[in-house]
């Protein structure tokens, strides 16, 4: 199981996806894995064909000294050999990088999210929660989310999410629901 959340911001010309904010304090491989094809589902209901999905660092190099980015260049090698379908994969990204295709032309990192992510996949739960929240708060985001990997869809809430949230947690629900 996962959390994947759709977040609506002032500021980003389209829905991002972001996985886990509330379910996996340090997601392993695997579980990771999980999180990319969780949010690659989501991201489909919404219409995207392909989306593409940043995995997020510190850093946009491959470091053993961070277990995360290490993972996320074996995601992407799953990704070219098509073990993890429907999608495009690049990480380890930072969030510039992912969100701000400026940021691209600036570091000269050739990548094909190209500053255009639909999902970002972090390392852990401190690092998203911390990040969605950040977004809500001083940024203006609403968000819909819900727990996946259910037979059915699970709703969990923050108290503190605006109204709007709250319905766009239930309306998600019902879009989700197979």
């Amino acid at each position: 199981m996962s959390y994947v959340c759709a977040l609506d911001l002032p500021k980003y010309d389209k829905l991002l996806f972001v996985s886990d904010t509330a379910v996996l304090p340090y997601p392993d491989l695997n579980q990771k894995v999980a999180m990319v094809n969780y949010s690659v589902k989501m991201a489909k209901r919404f219409g995207i064909e392909k989306p593409k999905v940043a995995l997020i660092s510190a850093t946009e190099k491959p470091n053993p000294a961070f277990q995360g980015s290490v993972d996320d260049s074996i995601i992407c090698k799953m990704a070219d050999r098509g073990q993890i379908k429907d999608c495009i994969v690049d990480g380890p990204l930072d969030v510039f990088l992912a969100c701000d295709p400026a940021s691209v032309e600036i570091k000269g990192i050739p990548t094909p999210i190209n500053g255009e992510a639909d999902c970002l996949i972090f390392p852990s739960l401190e690092a998203c929660n911390s990040f969605y929240k950040g977004l809500m708060l001083f940024g203006g985001g609403e968000l819909g989310g819900l727990i996946q990997g259910t037979s059915k869809p699970v709703v969990v809430m923050s108290r503190s999410e605006s109204e709007k949230s709250k319905f766009y947690c239930i309306a998600l629900s019902v879009l989700m629901a197979d």
